[in-house]
């Protein structure tokens, strides 16, 4: 399996009613869209 380094994340700009948050960690990447009551709580922490 491939590192997470071969991979490439693009944060696209241009929909306000699509606002998320991406983390980057060693080992893991997080993409979570933010404003919906079921990622509210994750994604503040983020």
């Amino acid at each position: 399996m491939a590192g997470l380094d071969h991979f490439r994340v693009v944060v696209e700009s241009g929909h306000p009613d699509r606002t998320g948050v991406v983390v980057r960690l060693p080992g893991a990447l997080i993409v979570a869209r933010a404003g919906r009551p079921e990622t509210a709580e994750i994604t503040s922490r983020l």
